[in-house]
């Protein structure tokens, strides 16, 4: 089915949502052309590279080093990028921590305290090098989610009873971080809430508990994946608009009210950089793979398939859709270095 043309008109109130960019260009070279980022229309961008998961150290440096504050060397250098793209207008900045290893057994309060310090300390970074925030985002171990993953047969444990776990780490996780960063504002990728598996849900509720239990100012966001390839945009508007709607008729009046006024859908989108799953013959993700009828099924390096997943004429159309339901935040997935080209000196200087 062709997707249907809607008239576009000028957004009455244009900076009712912000375009933020999920990308990794090297700090150095963000700083060196932040006006650039600005000119495209980019209020901010997603960094997963500052954190490199729930388990990591972010004050240990690649040799080992573990140090703590404004000496730490990749600290001045993220907290210098985002000084400057501020200059330049680009101030929504967010640090995103990836949940790309198995979270410690549910019952495991050593591990748990270990991932709550990581994690309070990433908040910390986070508030001290001058985000507005931290996304978390659990796509990456999807199979642990599932309240049927084998494991959980083998050891015999009872389903409410990590129903009711996975709730309270939830809210553990996020009082470790809003103790530390009380005006964060926070989010969440993908829309686990719904697509993932129960115990990712109650996580992600566990952290809505807390936020609303006080009133953060910078509520919570549900960040869509799920749309990042879709060319109809009234599929887009549905969806979003429904995916909230759903959630405000399930949570309690309190929360839903809370949500109402301070949090909200972010839909993403994907305009640059062909990106499609390879999985093997069980279904399990073995990584991005690219045009078939160019790479075939071979996974491929972030980045390099750099075609488009459909037209501009097609984003227009998406990317209003986004915005009307959208409450704060519109944003972008760059599959790679397919939003910027780095001269040869750049690249020299700063790496990528």
């Amino acid at each position: 089915m062709a997707t249907p043309r809607f008239p576009l008109a000028a957004d009455p109130a244009p900076g009712r949502v912000s375009n933020i960019l999920y990308a990794t260009p090297p700090f150095g070279y963000v700083a060196e052309t932040a006006d650039e980022w600005a000119a495209k229309g980019f209020s901010g961008f997603i960094r997963p590279d500052v954190m490199q998961g729930w388990d990591a150290d972010v004050w240990e440096l690649e040799d080992g080093t573990r140090i703590v504050g404004e000496d730490n060397p990749r600290f001045r250098a993220v907290q210098y990028m985002i000084d400057r793209l501020r200059a330049a207008g680009v101030a929504e900045n967010v640090m995103s921590v990836a949940f790309s290893r198995h979270v410690p057994d549910w019952f495991d309060d050593e591990g748990w305290a270990q991932l709550l310090e990581n994690l309070r300390q990433g908040a910390v970074f986070a508030r001290l090098a001058g985000f507005i925030g931290v996304a978390l985002d659990d796509e990456y171990v999807e199979e642990q989610w599932g309240l049927g993953w084998e494991p959980y047969r083998t050891a015999g444990l009872d389903r409410d009873a990590l129903v009711a776990q996975a709730r309270t780490r939830g809210r553990q996780i996020q009082r470790a971080m809003l103790d530390e960063f009380p005006e964060m504002v926070s989010f969440h990728l993908p829309e686990a809430w719904s697509i993932h598996g129960e115990l990712s849900r109650q996580m992600f509720l566990g952290f809505l508990d807390v936020i609303a239990e006080a009133d953060a100012p910078g509520g919570l966001h549900l960040m869509t994946e799920t749309t990042y390839f879709m060319r109809d945009a009234d599929w887009i508007a549905r969806y979003g608009y429904g995916m909230d709607r759903t959630l405000l008729d399930e949570l309690a009046p309190d929360v839903a009210d809370y949500w109402a006024r301070r949090c909200g859908i972010s839909v993403g989108l994907s305009p640059l950089g062909y990106l499609r799953f390879v999985r093997d013959e069980h279904g399990r993700r073995l990584g991005y793979g690219g045009r078939p009828e160019v790479f075939g099924n071979r996974i491929l390096k972030a980045g390099e398939d750099k075609s488009g997943n459909y037209s501009a004429e097609t984003f227009a159309e998406t990317h209003a859709a986004a915005r009307m339901v959208s409450r704060r935040y519109v944003w972008v997935f760059s599959g790679g270095p397919v939003w910027w080209q780095m001269t040869d000196e750049q690249l020299e200087r700063y790496g990528g």
